[in-house]
């Protein structure tokens, strides 16, 4: 799943239709009401590192999509060491 797929997931468009543009989903949860969530990821990676991560979720209800949004997440700066992560990957520049 990417962004253009998601666009052209719309309302109203069937179970099956779904699943032919945007592809097997990485996960469907099932809801009390009796709806579907069908979630997918997609994750932009650096070297060594995870960027961001876009989670699309689409709901569909009786067989329809009546749903759909995006959670975009991003590591938290913490769990990197900026200087650790230089000095691996950007070569002795400085002569250390």
């Amino acid at each position: 799943m990417n962004e253009m797929a998601f666009s052209d997931v719309s309302m109203g468009m069937t179970e099956k239709q779904l699943v032919e543009v945007a592809g097997k989903p990485y996960d469907i949860c099932k809801h009390k009401d009796g709806s579907l969530e069908y979630q997918y990821i997609e994750r932009f990676e650096g070297p060594k590192r995870r960027i961001m991560q876009v989670n699309y979720y689409i709901t569909v209800k009786k067989g329809t999509v009546t749903h759909k949004r995006v959670e975009k997440t991003y590591p938290p700066g913490w769990m990197y060491d900026s200087l650790d992560y230089q000095s691996k990957n950007e070569g002795n520049q400085n002569g250390f």
